[in-house]
């Protein structure tokens, strides 16, 4: 099919349900750098760390993007193909944590 990017550009998609943000770069000489960003805590801290071609990121991620495909049309349908046409081995995941925010930023002791 029609390439997802057009040469030069990028494209930003973001779905509220489920909570998704995508982005897709063309990087030149037939090259597409593509990153999901998906808020999930429970997801991510089962979890920890990186890595490289982890067991059933793909899977999970195709799963996501079946949920969002029938919610967002063709930009979810473009990411899926995406998605598809990348060996998980090639699927770098990492995780991002936030903490719980602090009650307050001093004490009376300073």
């Amino acid at each position: 099919g029609p390439p997802v990017v057009p040469r030069g550009e990028s494209r930003i998609l973001n779905l509220a349900s489920p909570k998704l943000s995508c982005y897709l770069v063309d990087c030149g000489e037939g090259e597409l750098f593509w990153q999901i960003r998906q808020a999930d805590a429970a997801w991510g801290h089962a979890q920890r760390g990186a890595g490289l071609g982890r067991p059933g990121i793909k899977a999970r991620l195709l799963s996501l993007f079946d949920e969002a495909e029938a919610a967002a049309g063709v930009g979810a349908r473009d990411i899926l193909r995406v998605i598809r046409a990348t060996a998980e081995e090639g699927i770098f995941e990492r995780r991002i944590f936030d903490t719980q925010p602090l009650p307050a930023w001093s004490s009376a002791a300073g």
